[in-house]
């Protein structure tokens, strides 16, 4: 079987299980939740607990991890668990499949589905912060304000997606959960757009657009979805022999326990070593700190990251082969 080869079959495992995945109701209720709980915290906030935007922009950030990890355990239960107790995967790895390909594909199909969640959890971060408070001095504004504009425009484009998904079902026999996965980042990027037409208080920017975004939230939002991505991989390996609701309380302990990560390093006994050894360090990722006050997020951090979760994401996925391998698929 020649490398070639073996890409196109993960490749093709990853297209369908994507596919599959964006269709499970549970990932569209996730990130509906995700879209709907960032946009409405600046609208009912009643403070703004110090830096202007700064709770609005650190919420959807958390709500961006907290249920992309239930967005992976799922996806990754039902795309491999569920097809080795239902002999699907049998099927498949008869063809012949390369073990390794079949577990490479699943995780790039957990992880696309991923980057469509990803996508509406960072485009609703982004809405989300330009909506909170800020202190608006202008000639036809004068003091602290919410956009409700923006706000109030955001949820509205969830609802237009979710009815324009549902036409879509019912005149197009169109999979109303594939439709609205997409449709949902695409009418927040055309909100955030339009918003740049409009400023904070109401009024057309000069120059005649203004997004009047913190566009420097973006590498922290990719840092959050680099962080699920491997738990995606840590979700696959666990697949190959947990359900999904035992994955997903794993993948939390190991949320709990990757904020101390860093800590531990260094400390004596087996299990500080242990933990370091397979938890990944929450805190590389969670970088939410150097934004305050203007900050922004090296390149060299960003880097550093990456490589990281990319070598981290290749050890769990050597362990799910090798968990494969010893797996009775009859």
């Amino acid at each position: 079987m020649t490398p070639l080869h073996t890409v196109r079959q993960a490749l093709r495992i990853a297209g369908a299980t994507a596919l599959e995945g964006l269709q499970q109701p549970v990932a569209l209720l996730l990130a509906l939740s995700a879209s709907v709980l960032a946009l409405l915290g600046p609208l009912l906030a009643l403070y703004t607990f110090g830096e202007e935007g700064r709770l609005a922009r650190d919420s959807g950030l958390a709500l961006h991890l907290v249920l992309g990890l239930f967005v992976v355990a799922f996806t990754a239960g039902s795309a491999l668990h569920d097809e080795l107790r239902g002999g699907t995967a049998a099927a498949v790895l008869a063809k012949p499949v390369g073990r390794g390909s079949f577990v490479v594909g699943k995780w790039l199909g957990v992880v696309g589905v991923l980057a469509v969640f990803s996508a509406t959890a960072t485009l609703s971060t982004l809405l989300a912060e330009r909506t909170a408070e800020h202190f608006i001095e202008t000639r036809d504004a004068l003091g602290s304000l919410v956009d409700t504009y923006s706000g109030l425009g955001s949820l509205a484009a969830v609802a237009v997606a979710l009815a324009v998904a549902a036409v879509l079902n019912y005149a197009r026999r169109f999979r109303f959960t594939l439709a609205a996965q997409f449709l949902l980042p695409a009418a927040l990027l055309a909100t955030l757009l339009a918003c740049g037409f409009v400023t904070r208080a109401g009024t057309r920017p000069e120059g005649g657009f203004a997004l009047q975004v913190n566009l420097r939230a973006l590498p922290a939002a990719a840092l959050v979805a680099a962080l699920l991505s491997l738990y995606a991989a840590i979700a696959t390996a666990l697949s190959t022999r947990l359900r999904a609701a035992p994955t997903a309380a794993i993948l939390g302990a190991f949320l709990f326990l990757g904020f101390f990560a860093g800590t531990l390093a260094g400390r004596p006994g087996p299990l500080p070593a242990l933990v370091v050894a397979l938890v990944p360090d929450v805190q590389a990722f969670w970088c939410t700190d150097a934004l305050a006050g203007g900050g922004a997020i090296p390149p060299g951090h960003m880097a550093r990251a990456a490589l990281l979760a990319l070598s981290s994401s290749a050890f769990w996925l050597l362990l799910g082969r090798l968990s494969l391998e010893r797996r009775d698929l009859g």
